[in-house]
């Protein structure tokens, strides 16, 4: 699967946990709803953060943890992030609104945070930006209330 149209889970209220696919490139506007219909989510599964990082996620809505609020890589909860090398760029809205990420290891690889990428990471506190990123999006780092060091 490398896709999830828009809608796809609109109305499913009772839907407490998905897992996607490392191959998931893509998933659409409100995949999860509108207005927070999908208010019983509350686990994402992941296999491959990498992966993750690459999705396009079409508004902020098309992402799972704007209602899931945890997120979990392997089974173990996501709170101190690490992006593997390699990754070059981490898409708009990736990791918006994840309550639970205290920390970022970026690696050397990485060129680009897209917009929104950590907007509302209300728990993160600190971030060491590498040498050779080029670009950061508008509102990466909007409403992280907690970050008090980020290093360029």
């Amino acid at each position: 699967m490398t896709e999830i149209a828009s809608h796809a889970f609109d109305g499913c209220t009772w839907l407490t946990s998905i897992t996607l696919p490392k191959s998931l490139r893509k998933i659409g506007e409100y995949a999860f709803g509108r207005y927070h219909e999908c208010k019983n989510l509350s686990e994402v599964h992941i296999s491959d953060v990498a992966a993750w990082c690459e999705i396009e996620f079409e508004v902020d809505d098309s992402n799972p943890l704007r209602y899931a609020k945890k997120l979990y890589l392997n089974e173990d909860l996501v709170e101190n992030l690490v992006i593997p090398e390699g990754v070059t760029e981490i898409a708009s809205h990736a990791f918006n609104d994840y309550m639970w990420l205290t920390s970022i290891t970026l690696p050397k690889s990485l060129r680009k945070i897209g917009e929104y990428a950590f907007y509302g990471c209300g728990y993160l506190s600190e971030i060491i930006i590498p040498e050779g990123l080029t670009e950061i999006g508008e509102y990466a780092f909007h409403w992280c209330k907690r970050l008090i060091s980020i290093t360029l």
